[in-house]
């Protein structure tokens, strides 16, 4: 009888997933394509600051979540973000602390009633002009429409207006209450050091392929044909009684994995969820902008949140309460798609331009100010094809129908698979790794 587990995909998913099922007693091979582990977990360093770039995930969301779990696990700290939160308007930076509140009462009242049917659920584009109509709501239904797509990375006609509301109010918003905090944590030693320790038995007990794309799975009840490629594109090829497959729902989408049969049951599930377009920049300054600099409303120097609504890179956001010369831009949706693909430098140029409306200040002053600026292709980069995901309209149960196992033989994780809101983020990819080990186990002969 074929025995043990293949993993094919080396994120926060897969990692949990290999971890759990190891120390249950399973035989694992974890299959990466990559030629590191992480998946859309990418921190950077750079010698001249404190402060890890996290290219890719950053925020934690739990603090007593499985990954600030796993963090302190390894010995990692974690410190709350802090700070004022700024919007351009008119021309000038003004204080908002109120603008979480706005977002989160929008998407309230935008809320189709009911319970969980999907009939019942509607786009937020036409659940806004429908239950937030007329003037009273104009900037709202505005705010709420930034918002969503830089967030969420969302289209606004095709995303489920019922989710959308469902995760703000889990999530809780920005809670004016709470003052400079914002309800969710980074981490001071970088993200990886959660992939550190998630791979080091795996890695330390030889069951890791890195370099590895997996091309096909051949699949029935009890047996498992993973067909894969090696560093030089040599053919590679494992079998197993199962397997837990966590490949982002973008490769998903894409097909670029043959399953044999056809995954057919997943169809409706992946019509109704869809991988967000998202662009961050990491820049380095000789020393913060923000230091000294001033606003009507008052100094910048503990700003944490900037917003600048219609600019090409819309939500700016700092290390504060850690003082480091560096910010991060970031456009999601629309605002992404029309910079992806461009050159780096041609992305940090607009993102110059937009630091120096919402600082009053000339793009080439700031230009001379920059020492380093880094990024990551995520819409290019073949082994995730996008960022994270959302749910489109009518699509309720799409992300436990993805997650469902396929004739005790395919299991499936990863956030796209994380239910009541938990997609997205770093504690629903590994919840979703967990949640399939169980599976397994569960069906051990």
């Amino acid at each position: 009888m074929t025995r043990g587990v293949i993993v094919i995909g080396g994120g926060l998913a897969g990692l949990a997933a290999a971890r759990r099922l190891r120390a249950a007693g399973e035989e694992v091979v974890l299959v990466e394509a990559r030629d590191r582990l992480g998946g859309r977990v990418l921190t950077a360093w750079d010698e001249a600051v404190p402060w890890p770039a996290e290219l890719g995930a950053e925020l934690i969301e739990e603090p007593d979540g499985p990954f600030a779990t796993t963090l302190r696990e390894a010995g990692a700290a974690t410190y709350a973000a802090e700070g004022d939160v700024w919007r351009l308007r008119d021309g000038a930076l003004e204080r908002a602390p109120d603008l979480g509140a706005v977002v989160a009462a929008t998407l309230a009242r935008a809320r189709p009633p009911g319970g969980p049917d999907p009939d019942g659920d509607e786009a937020l584009g036409a659940a806004l002009a429908r239950r937030c109509a007329g003037p009273r709501w104009a900037a709202a239904r505005a705010l709420v429409g930034h918002y969503v797509e830089g967030y969420h990375a969302a289209d606004v006609e095709r995303v489920s207006a019922r989710w959308a509301a469902a995760v703000e109010e889990a999530e809780g918003g920005v809670d004016p209450a709470q003052a400079r905090g914002l309800g969710f944590l980074h981490a001071a030693g970088g993200l990886s050091r959660a992939v550190d320790l998630l791979a080091a038995d795996l890695v330390a007990g030889g069951v890791v392929h890195l370099a590895t794309p997996v091309v096909g799975v051949r699949w029935r009840p009890g047996r498992v044909e993973v067909e894969a490629r090696g560093r030089a594109g040599e053919p590679r090829r494992f079998e197993a009684r199962a397997a837990i497959v966590t490949l982002p729902l973008g490769v998903l989408k894409a097909g670029a994995v043959a399953f044999d049969p056809p995954l057919r049951d997943k169809a409706p599930a992946l019509a109704h969820l869809e991988t967000g377009d998202v662009v961050k920049l990491v820049l380095r300054f000789d020393a913060s902008p923000l230091e000294g600099a001033r606003a009507p409303g008052g100094a910048l120097d503990g700003a944490k949140l900037l917003f600048a609504p219609d600019e090409p890179l819309p939500t700016w956001w700092t290390p504060a309460p850690v003082r480091a010369p560096v910010l991060v831009a970031w456009a999601g949706g629309r605002a992404a798609r029309a910079l992806d693909g461009r050159a780096l430098d041609a992305q940090v140029a607009a993102a110059l331009t937009t630091l120096g409306r919402l600082l009053d200040r000339p793009a080439d002053d700031l230009r001379a100010r920059l020492r380093a600026a880094r990024a990551h292709p995520w819409a290019q980069d073949p082994f995730a094809r996008g960022a994270y995901s959302w749910l489109v309209a009518g699509g309720g149960g799409a992300p436990r129908d993805l997650g469902r196992p396929l004739g005790d033989a395919l299991f499936f994780a990863g956030e796209a698979t994380a239910a009541d809101g938990d997609n997205a983020t770093v504690e629903g990819a590994m919840r979703s790794g967990e949640r399939a080990a169980r599976e397994v186990l569960a069906a051990s002969p």
